[in-house]
Order: C-alpha cells, then sequence, then structure tokens
C-alpha cells in the first residue's frame, strides 16, 4: 500500500510542475535558511582547531574606569598590561591565562624586498601556544624566555610562508616586519577567521614590538586582552571570585580611578555578542533567535499554506472520481498525507544540501562538521512537514466529507 502510495505522490508532482517546484523551493528556502543562521553562531561559540577549548574559556577584552570620588564611568577600553597583569596573571583557579593585544596590520618582506605585503599580527605571550591547539607544519612556538628578553621571533601561517618563500620549511630563516628583522621559528596551519581570539597572518611576542600605552586613568587603559582557561567548565564560578578579589585589591593601589570589569570575565557567548553581564542579556540574545527562527519557519509556511490550498481545491475533482469508486476516507487522508511527506523530503533534502555549499563557501577554512546540526535540521524539517501537511489534509478532510456530486461537478 505504501508502495502505491509513493507511486502516486510522484505522479501527482510530476503531474503539477509548477505547483510542485515552489511547494519544494519553498521548503528548501526555509530550512537552508534555518540551518545558515544556527551554523553561523555555531561557528562563534563551537570548538574547532585552534580555538578547540572554547567551552572551557573565559574572555576579557575591554574594562571601564570610573571616578573615585563619585563612583561616575568616566571611559571604556581594552586593558592595560599593568591591569591585565596585576589581575589576571598567575590565577589559581586557572590552568592557564594568556594575554594578548589587538591585532595589527604590518609590512612583512622578504630580507632582499623581493615579496611583501602587508598582513594581520598578533602579538602574544607565551602561554598562547597552550591555550590554542595551533598545528605546527615547521618549528615551534616562541618560549616564555623569548618574550620576557623581547626577542624578534616570529611563528608564520602556511599562506604566509608559501607567498614569502614558496615553502613551509622556514624555520630559522628571517623576514622584515615593519622593517624590523624578525627570525622565523614555526609555521602553523592557516586559521579561519571566525576564529577570532587566535587568527591572524603572523604571531610574535608582544614585547617584541611597541604597544601603545593609554597615559590616562591611572594606567588602566590599554590595547590588551585577556583570555583565561578553566580546567573544567565548573570553575568559571571560582574563577570570578578570584578575580573580584584581585580587582578589589587592585582598585586599592589606584589613586583617582576604580576600575569596573563590567562582570567579565564572560563566556565564549559572552564575549561574542559583547555582553555586560551575561544573565538577562544572554536570555534576551536566545529570546531574539528563537524569534528569528520562528519568523524563518512560520513566514515560508504561510505562502506555502496557500498553495497547499491551491492544490487540494483542484485536487477535489479527483477525490470525487476515487470516492465513487469506493476509495475510503481514511486511504484519501493517507495518500494526501504521503504528497506533503515526499514534497517536504524532497525540499529538505535540498535545503540541506544547499546549505551545506553555502556553509563550505562561507567556512572553507574551517572543518564545518562540528558546524551542522541534525537536531535543528531535523525540527525544521518537522515543522515544514506538519505546516505542509495541516494545510492539505484539512481541505482534504472536508472534500471527502462532502457529497460526492458536488466533486464530480469540478472534472
Amino acid at each position: 500500500m505504501i508502495k502505491q502510495y509513493f507511486k502516486q505522490a510522484t505522479y501527482s508532482i510530476k503531474e503539477n510542475k509548477v505547483l510542485s517546484a515552489i511547494t519544494i523551493s519553498g521548503t528548501a528556502l526555509a530550512i537552508c535558511l534555518i540551518m545558515i543562521m544556527v551554523m553561523t553562531y555555531r561557528a562563534k561559540v563551537e570548538n574547532y582547531p585552534p580555538e578547540t577549548k572554547r567551552d572551557r574559556m573565559l574572555y576579557v577584552k575591554w574594562a571601564g574606569y570610573r571616578y573615585k570620588e563619585n563612583g561616575e564611568i568616566s571611559g571604556n577600553s581594552s586593558l592595560s598590561l599593568q591591569t591585565a597583569k596585576q589581575c589576571f596573571a598567575g590565577l589559581e583557579t586557572t590552568e592557564a591565562v594568556t594575554i594578548t593585544t589587538r591585532p595589527l596590520l604590518k609590512l612583512i618582506a622578504t630580507m632582499d624586498e623581493t615579496e611583501k605585503f602587508k598582513c594581520k599580527v598578533l602579538p602574544a605571550d607565551a602561554a598562547f601556544w597552550h591555550v590554542f591547539d595551533f598545528s605546527f607544519l615547521n618549528g615551534k612556538g616562541y618560549t616564555e624566555a623569548d618574550v620576557n628578553s623581547g626577542l624578534k621571533k616570529v611563528v608564520i601561517s602556511r599562506t604566509t610562508a608559501r607567498k614569502l618563500f614558496g615553502t613551509i620549511d622556514v624555520s630559522g630563516r628571517q623576514v622584515y616586519l615593519g622593517y624590523v628583522p624578525y627570525t622565523v621559528v614555526g609555521v602553523v596551519k592557516d586559521v579561519s577567521k571566525f576564529a577570532d581570539s587566535s587568527h591572524a597572518d603572523v604571531w610574535i611576542p608582544y614585547t617584541s614590538t611597541y604597544i601603545r600605552e593609554y597615559p590616562w586613568a591611572d594606567n588602566i587603559s590599554g590595547s590588551y586582552l585577556v583570555k583565561l582557561l578553566a580546567r573544567r567548565p565548573s570553575d568559571f564560578s571560582a574563577i570570578r571570585k578570584e578575580v573580584k578579589k584581585r580587582e578589589e585589591t587592585y582598585n586599592r593601589q589606584l589613586p583617582e580611578y576604580d576600575l569596573e570589569l563590567y562582570e567579565q570575565p564572560t563566556t565564549r557567548f559572552g564575549d561574542t555578542e559583547n555582553l555586560k553581564a551575561e544573565g538577562g542579556d544572554m536570555k534576551r540574545i536566545k529570546r531574539q533567535g528563537i524569534i528569528a527562527i520562528l519568523l524563518l519557519l512560520i513566514v515560508p509556511a504561510v505562502n506555502l499554506s496557500g498553495l497547499a490550498l491551491s492544490r487540494m481545491d483542484e485536487r477535489k475533482s479527483e477525490i470525487g472520481i476515487r470516492k465513487a469508486f469506493g476509495a475510503r476516507r481514511s486511504v484519501l487522508i493517507a495518500q494526501v498525507f504521503m504528497d506533503n511527506f515526499l514534497y517536504t523530503l524532497i525540499g529538505g533534502a535540498a535545503g540541506f544540501a544547499f546549505s551545506y555549499l553555502l556553509l563550505y563557501l562561507l567556512y572553507r577554512d574551517i572543518f564545518i562538521g562540528p558546524l551542522l546540526s541534525p537536531v535543528v535540521f531535523l525540527i525544521a524539517l518537522f515543522f515544514c512537514l506538519v505546516l505542509n501537511t495541516v494545510s492539505a489534509v484539512i481541505p482534504a478532510w472536508n472534500a471527502s466529507s462532502s457529497p460526492i456530486v458536488n466533486d464530480l461537478k469540478r472534472s
């Protein structure tokens, strides 16, 4: 029986090619948009190289400073190196803490300057190579001794190495970085731009280059960012408590201003959404995301419902003829369900394939496997199936209840 339903559903699709194509395309578009929306969010928060520990990381990328006298906020900025070290370095509740700056744009060139181009440079400390899981193709990262000594050492990406030297076996060779000689100590796989905490073309010790510090606000402000790696996510609360104590101790040393961390350090979600406080803001962001997904489902579904009604109006004569030959209501409804199931299945498969293609084009520099969400796809597919089926089954039920003569008049 099911095989017969399937054959009839296939015939129905072939017979109404335009309406079938529109219905399938509408379903595919709804599922594709939802998949892309969800996968884009997952690209920001999921674990993948070199940011394989995002679920165990906390972030501090900006802070405020307020007057001690009246408690008013004077301004906001990134942290100074003094603030980063005194408030975060050596925390007992963390596995590791890395201090970086905001990325810089510098000119990199071979020593004979035959090859030169601008690149994204990320100054960082030695703990950076522990917190993030880079894949070294040649050499290794610079060490803590290199950072403490301010040595001019550099790690470059595979693409940068090939553009400069035509090979990745370049450890020990020198390059100009901002017209200053640096020695290459390692080459790593290219990093996706979506791994925004670690993405760059070149990585250097932050002590090897001049980083401008702001002279105001008791040297609270600067260009530094902090990432904290917890041993396990359950340690987040203890880390925040220790940071709060450090913040209070630090503020007692400052003469005119107090540091304000705005409930940082924050999780990857809070860092991505630039939240001051994760509590209410996180709920608001999630609520907005759910509403957006529902709209992406409902708006196409309303249009598809109209098409389904039109399709069923055309099939009332067919239903009348089949009733005249003794077809039971349950058989008619089952056939309508099978038709819409096939529409939804084809549209879902097309939507999934198209979203995979778009994701590949958007995120070709990372492995997109972890970003794909079968659960989201199945929920969207089920939702489309329910709406498509309800839009068709109700008219079919009404048609199967009407007198046969009324339906035959349509034939």
